[in-house]
């Protein structure tokens, strides 16, 4: 992204009263169109769901992917939002805890319609520019009013 085409947010201050864990860090570049957001995630060994493996786990990812859902969905003016379907994802590395991780999350697709807003939702987790690991999911959403 460019850089007059982006939003900077504070990742922490935008999550406040939003569902935990949370595992976005830092500062979050948002586009102008606000369908994708880049930022970094760090998943601590202080987690004891993180610890008690040696490594972060799916459902650690997934709530990192939330916590930008939960950002986009508030400038997008969408509550509620749910995953109804996994529809694929891949693992390339494996993430070990205290490592700042890349994470960027798009919304390819946007269908408003009747108050709700549906669409897919595409993450990839990267280290050093490699991939780690991706998930494309569908999601569905209440536009507020």
């Amino acid at each position: 992204m460019h850089e007059q085409e982006i939003i900077k947010i504070n990742a922490e201050e935008a999550l406040k009263g939003k569902p935990t864990p949370h595992y976005l860090i830092g500062e979050v570049e948002i586009s102008k169109d606000l369908h994708t957001l880049r930022g970094a995630v760090l998943f601590p060994s202080t987690d004891e769901t993180i610890s008690s493996r040696g490594h972060v786990n799916v459902a650690h990812e997934a709530f990192a992917i939330w916590n930008a859902a939960h950002i986009l969905s508030d400038l997008l003016g969408v509550k509620d939002t749910r995953a109804t379907r996994i529809v694929d994802s891949r693992f390339t590395r494996e993430i070990k805890p205290d490592e700042v991780v890349d994470l960027e999350v798009q919304i390819p697709r946007d269908v408003r319609k009747m108050g709700v807003s549906r669409g897919m939702i595409r993450a990839t987790f990267s280290q050093g520019g490699l991939p780690a690991s991706e998930f494309n999911v569908e999601y569905v959403a209440k536009i507020k009013p």
